[in-house]
């Protein structure tokens, strides 16, 4: 999530910062699903009846965040018609392009760092993240250029909501007891940097001074780059 600081900025720019309600209900989802799959992991693997459990939670809260917390109101349609054709091609040739520079960066990253005694752990937290992130972070970027804010938080919460509920479960229907089972330590680790990490998230687009808004933005890139430093050893 770290990735998307640098952004937070040009959300800052919005003159009405009261949250919606989606934005509340998006939220709330993501707080239960990181709650969930903290125990789901707590004894360092996930099996196919916790995928199962973490699949349901996640189609529960998604009916009723479309029940209670979704509303049309204030969308606005776009007129410019662009044939469906186009739209096709477009996505068809982004995607192709994405998943071969995406294939291209990750392989060659991963070899470079088990050339060093990586372990997959630590390539999946760093490496493997920020190159499966790339995309999101270019797509935020462009939105923050139309001023499309909206997109952007919605893009950061949908990402780790997809990553938490899909992700999670398709590697536990896959491989039911992982490949190794995780150290706790590691899980309660990263469990609160998520959690830092969201709570500066909320902080930052609810805030309407800008100067608190830059120096939390500063504070949630320098927790990356320590968490990064504490992943591969490296003292600071």
């Amino acid at each position: 999530m770290n990735l998307f600081i640098l952004l937070f900025n040009s959300i800052n720019s919005e003159k009405h910062k009261i949250l919606s309600k989606e934005v509340i209900g998006f939220f709330i989802i993501l707080m239960i699903l990181l709650m969930l799959v903290y125990f789901i992991l707590i004894n360092g693997i996930i099996t196919i009846n916790e995928s199962v459990i973490l699949l349901s939670v996640f189609a529960i809260s998604l009916y009723i965040y479309k029940k209670y917390f979704y509303s049309d109101e204030g969308i606005v349609m776009n007129q410019t018609h662009i044939s469906g054709l186009r739209i096709f091609s477009l996505l068809t040739f982004g995607l192709v392009f994405l998943l071969l520079g995406t294939k291209i960066f990750l392989d060659s990253s991963i070899n470079i760092a088990k050339s060093f005694g990586v372990s997959d752990y630590v390539i999946g937290l760093s490496i493997t993240a920020i190159g499966s992130s790339l995309p999101e972070l270019a797509s935020s970027i462009e939105s923050a250029r139309k001023k499309h804010f909206d997109f952007i938080i919605g893009n950061i919460l949908g990402s780790n909501i997809f990553n938490i509920a899909i992700v999670i479960s398709i590697v536990g229907i896959l491989d039911n007891n992982l490949s190794e089972a995780l150290s706790i330590a590691y899980i309660n680790r990263d469990m609160i940097m998520m959690l830092i990490t969201m709570l500066g998230f909320y902080i930052i687009i609810k805030n309407y001074n800008q100067y608190i808004t830059k120096i939390l933005c500063l504070v949630l890139l320098f927790s990356f780059m320590f968490y990064q430093f504490n992943l591969y050893g490296i003292s600071i």
